[in-house]
């Protein structure tokens, strides 16, 4: 049986993963919002590709 103190530590991991998921989701979301103002149209517009030209090269190309 697991002692209170072992129950706390696990709750607290749990805690910290999920404010982890919580602030990658948010992040996630933030970047897409500024990457793709308007899902109306297939094709990019000026705004899409300048933000793709400054943020979407892989490191090191």
């Amino acid at each position: 049986m697991e002692s209170q103190q072992q129950v706390q530590q696990r709750q607290q991991k749990l805690r910290n993963l999920q404010d982890f998921f919580l602030v990658c989701n948010r992040v996630t979301e933030l970047c897409f919002q500024c990457c793709v103002p308007s899902l109306h149209h297939r094709a990019l517009d000026a705004e899409e590709e300048a933000y793709l030209d400054t943020w979407g090269s892989s490191p090191g190309s």
